[in-house]
């Protein structure tokens, strides 16, 4: 039996407070993979289903992790580098976290997928995403452990925090998708 979602992205985030840039750049890789993996030959009912009217389809999670990870991008990028500080996010606080095994976070308005997305075009931007942050961890020339920014619901996280946050958050909703491949009703 799988982990829970949440257990995986809180893992995730909590590994990424002792990761040096080149496992967090590693741990990154292997999320975008393991999603791309679980949606090979998907067919456009099947990434329409939905569980129920107050869950997210599959094309909804994937325009989700690309809307999410693009911003937490542009927050990096323009943000500049201050004095290190302690990112808000500690192991304690990730365990606390994992004791509420059904703790969920509402997406912010600004990420909430709309739905309005072809499969083929969020393919595709996803293929893009997973290359903006390969292109832009080959390019940084800044200390990501310097660029902060909050989290609204966890605290001010550092650059390198983000990035597991962005690995992490593809896991957590890769395992979602699973779920709604596994629900019953979900067309062959």
């Amino acid at each position: 039996m799988g982990h829970h979602p949440t257990f995986l992205f809180f893992k995730i985030m909590a590994d990424t407070q002792n990761l040096s840039l080149e496992e967090v750049t590693q741990k990154l890789k292997d999320s975008f993979v393991e999603v791309q993996n679980i949606l090979s030959n998907l067919t456009e009912t099947q990434v329409n289903f939905k569980t129920s009217e107050e869950t997210w389809s599959i094309n909804e999670n994937l325009e989700h992790i690309i809307l999410t990870g693009r911003g937490i991008l542009v927050g990096i990028q323009k943000t500049a580098e201050t004095n290190p500080k302690l990112p808000a996010m500690t192991t304690d606080k990730v365990i606390d976290m994992l004791h509420h095994s059904d703790f969920k976070v509402k997406a912010p308005e600004m990420i909430v997928p709309q739905g309005k997305t072809s499969w083929d075009d969020l393919l595709e931007d996803y293929a893009k995403l997973q290359k903006e942050v390969s292109d832009f961890l080959e390019k940084n020339d800044k200390d990501l452990e310097k660029v902060f920014f909050p989290h609204p619901l966890i605290g001010e996280l550092n650059g390198l925090n983000w990035l597991g946050f962005i690995a992490g958050h593809n896991l957590r909703h890769g395992e979602q998708i699973r779920q709604i491949m596994k629900a019953e009703g979900f067309p062959n």
